[in-house]
């Protein structure tokens, strides 16, 4: 009898040990928290003035990484790979864009620029 209550003991503890696996698994991916749409401003331009009125997509490359384009050339189409920081900020992981995403701040806002000539700050639509 002391086997069988070991063996329905280590079939829970498994089974319960599994739920919480897939649960985890379950969580966005990086990319899936920060796609969509921005609206915002360029608010510096090595070579030009700021520009307001800027619309900026972000959309999924794959799980860690994102495609953003935008309405404004000096923007251009940047992909990025992104890491999450614990206070809910990702950032691009590596490369010389910045990407700053705030999921704190409501509405979200994004900080991004593609190479470090042009800054743009947008809220998340």
């Amino acid at each position: 009898m002391k086997h069988s209550y070991l063996t329905w003991g280590l079939a829970a503890s498994f089974l319960v040990g599994s739920t919480s696996l897939v649960a985890r698994d379950n969580r966005p991916d990086l990319a899936d928290l920060v796609i969509g749409q921005y609206h915002g401003e360029v608010t510096s331009d090595s070579r030009g003035s700021s520009k307001t009125d800027v619309n900026l997509t972000v959309t999924k490359k794959s799980p860690t990484s994102v495609l953003v384009t935008s309405d404004y050339a000096r923007l251009g189409s940047v992909v990025v790979p992104l890491e999450a920081l614990p206070n809910r900020i990702i950032l691009a992981a590596s490369g010389k864009s910045t990407f700053l995403w705030d999921g704190k701040q409501r509405p979200v806002r994004l900080d991004y620029s593609p190479d470090g000539s042009v800054a743009y700050v947008g809220y998340k639509q």
